[in-house]
């Protein structure tokens, strides 16, 4: 075999391997979707029976402090909060809410869903607690529990674009790309100004293999969320698709540049070198994934890369 056919081969080899890797990294395996869930919000157009929940000086005042804390990350000051209040309140929805998405937070998947549960029980149209529940539910996989809640709280306030959101994640997942359109798009209707609905449609469209609409999704992710090297990475693998490698190229780098020690980017772009017939820059690549990466698959597909391209690989464990 000649050298230009060697070349050739190897070409064709990683052609395929990345292939493969551009098809996982348009799913749900890439870099984690910003999924519009569990979020601490203030008593923001809920029912008028949850007014009262908060409607005292002192009770609103621990309760915006409880959420301050939750948004911080001061989650064992934020519980504590919410001990508090439903303690001296035992009907407050509202503090049974927030202290289920810390509870969550924490881990207490169990303490989270009771606390769920009362908040439903005392106010059966909680939306907010029926969106948290099932978004904790399709966090455990419970994906027809979680669509039951998301339709409970779209039910009990149409204007809700969070619950359309999720439920939208949830059809997505379930390969019900119509329905999940339909959601994606009344969500960003009501809310135009959330990232994530654009982020997560653009997922979407990627999963239906319409690659042009996800870079138009993920463009208008990265020009409202400029600094976050998943947008440019999902980009990246939708220029792929599309065989534009330049322009793949220019956004893997751009997420490079926000996200230095992320071995799954420099794989993503020796790969895109390597379609480039760039070969020192996607060893270099290749040999970086190795050096960052405690990923067994990670690594294995990294080792093979190498070998593909003639360089010898000391198997090394992680």
């Amino acid at each position: 075999m000649t050298l230009t056919h060697l070349k050739s081969l190897i070409h064709k080899i990683i052609l395929v391997l990345f292939l493969i890797f551009i098809m996982t990294a348009c799913s749900n395996n890439s870099t984690p979707k910003p999924i519009e869930s569990l979020t601490p919000e203030l008593n923001n157009g809920t029912p008028t029976s949850l007014a009262t929940a908060v409607e005292t000086n002192v009770t609103k005042s621990l309760y915006e402090k409880g959420i301050s804390l939750l948004k911080s990350g001061d989650l064992k000051n934020a519980l504590q909060i919410f001990d508090q209040l439903v303690k001296e309140d035992p009907n407050n929805t509202l503090a049974y809410t927030q202290r289920g998405i810390t509870k969550s937070q924490l881990g207490d998947t169990e303490g989270a869903i009771a606390d769920f549960n009362k908040a439903i029980e005392l106010e059966p149209k909680n939306y907010f607690a029926l969106n948290a529940r099932g978004s904790l539910y399709g966090d455990m996989d419970n994906l027809q529990g979680a669509l039951d809640d998301f339709n409970s709280a779209i039910s009990a306030n149409p204007n809700y674009a969070k619950a359309y959101a999720n439920r939208a994640n949830i059809y997505a997942q379930m390969g019900k790309y119509d329905e999940a359109m339909a959601d994606y798009n009344k969500a960003i209707e009501l809310e135009p100004s959330n990232p994530t609905y654009f982020f997560n449609r653009g997922s979407a469209y990627g999963d239906m293999g319409k690659f042009d609409k996800a870079i138009e999704d993920y463009s208008k992710y990265i020009e409202m969320v400029p600094d976050d090297p998943g947008g440019y990475f999902n980009r990246a693998t939708a220029y792929a698709e599309m065989q534009e490698f330049d322009k793949a190229l220019f956004d893997i780098n751009k997420a490079v540049e926000l996200d230095p020690q992320n071995p799954q980017l420099y794989l993503l772009r020796g790969m895109i070198y390597g379609q480039k017939r760039l070969n020192d820059n996607a060893i270099a690549d290749f040999r970086k994934v190795l050096e960052l990466s405690q990923d067994e698959d990670l690594r294995a597909q990294a080792t093979d890369l190498l070998q593909q391209l003639g360089v010898s690989v000391t198997p090394v464990a992680p």
